[in-house]
């Protein structure tokens, strides 16, 4: 058998719609969710604590600080570890993680 993907394309710019990755910003505590992909987080002065959905094997994060506030960006776990730690933080101005997942925990990559 052979499986076909219908994807949605402008040809004028050689962009397809499954080319495109989920990008949404934040600045306040939450909890992420399955259909983040790329996540820009403002921390301001006081910071902000991302907390990740269950590990899905082969799910891809990036998260990213964008200002240049004092607060960190803390990235939690509700399970597993992240490289063996509880958390990650992201202080400084364009500092990024990227994770991916096993299914019971996330590695950086």
């Amino acid at each position: 058998k052979t499986a076909y993907e219908i994807v949605d394309c402008d040809w004028s710019s050689d962009v397809c719609s499954s080319d495109l990755a989920a990008v949404r910003a934040v600045s306040t505590t939450q909890n992420l969710v399955s259909g983040d992909t790329i996540v820009l987080a403002t921390s301001g002065g006081s910071g902000i604590t991302l907390t990740l959905p269950s590990p899905t094997s082969g799910k891809i994060y990036s998260i990213k600080k964008v200002d240049a506030g004092v607060g960190a960006v803390t990235i939690n776990t509700t399970s597993g570890t992240i490289d063996g730690s509880a958390s990650k933080s992201l202080t400084v101005q364009y500092q990024a993680l990227t994770i991916t997942s096993d299914g019971t925990n996330f590695f950086i990559i």
